[in-house]
Order: C-alpha cells, then structure tokens, then sequence
C-alpha cells in the first residue's frame, strides 16, 4: 500500500510540475516599414493546436513554456519563428507587400488582376 501511494504521489508531482511550467506570454507584433503594430497575425505555438491572433495594436497573449517556439504568421508578412525565453516578447515581421498589387482575392480562389480588369471596368475596353 505504501508503494501505491508513493508512486501516485510522484506521479501527481510531477504533472502539477510540469503544468506550473505553462506562464503567460504576452508580446507587441509591429511591421518593420515605420513600426506600425501588426494586427491579425497568427500567433501559434509550434508542434501544438494553440494558438490566437493579434489585436488591432498588434498585441497578444498566450500560455506557453520557455524553450517553445511561437510561430508568426499575417498575409503582407514573412513567417517568423520566435523561442520563448521570457513573459515578455516584442516581434518585428518583414514586411512582403510587393506582391500584394497582383492579386485579386474572391469568395473561392484568387485570380491575376490582370484577368479580371476587362470585367470590372468595362469602359477600359476600346470600342470600335
């Protein structure tokens, strides 16, 4: 019985270890033309399902350990990968807009401008 109760005690310590482990991390994501806060850009811990998103001041929150590697993520930004080395992370992401002009996004896949110009403004076409 004592057996038992040993090995279930050590046990029990070692999951409530291992959870105190998990703190809070917070963090500010700014662009890194004039350093303006990045906002709905994917913050997500790597090999895991957690994660959440940047507010409209490029801020976030998450639960992680030190050592784990957040993975960040927005459309117009080149993905980053970031390891967590305290409860405070401040991230700037390189901005890729270059070729954002080229694409059109519509309701189930995306097009080149160039093919959709004609149908939208027709009065660009030359009549004859």
């Amino acid at each position: 019985m004592k057996k038992l109760t040993l090995i279930l005690t050590m046990l029990c310590t070692s999951w409530l270890l291992g959870f105190a482990q998990q703190s809070r991390i917070s963090g500010k994501v700014t662009s890194s033309e004039g350093g303006a806060p990045a906002e709905g850009v994917s913050v997500l811990i790597k090999g895991t399902k957690k994660g959440t998103r940047t507010n409209s001041a490029g801020e976030f929150t998450i639960n992680a350990s030190t050592g784990q590697t957040i993975v960040l993520s927005g459309i117009g930004f080149a993905s980053k990968e970031v390891v967590v080395n305290g409860n405070q992370l401040d991230i700037t992401l390189t901005s890729t807009s270059s070729s954002l002009n080229e694409v059109v996004v519509v309701g189930y896949g995306t097009q080149k401008k160039a093919n959709l110009t004609d149908r939208l403004w027709p009065s660009n076409k030359k009549t004859s």
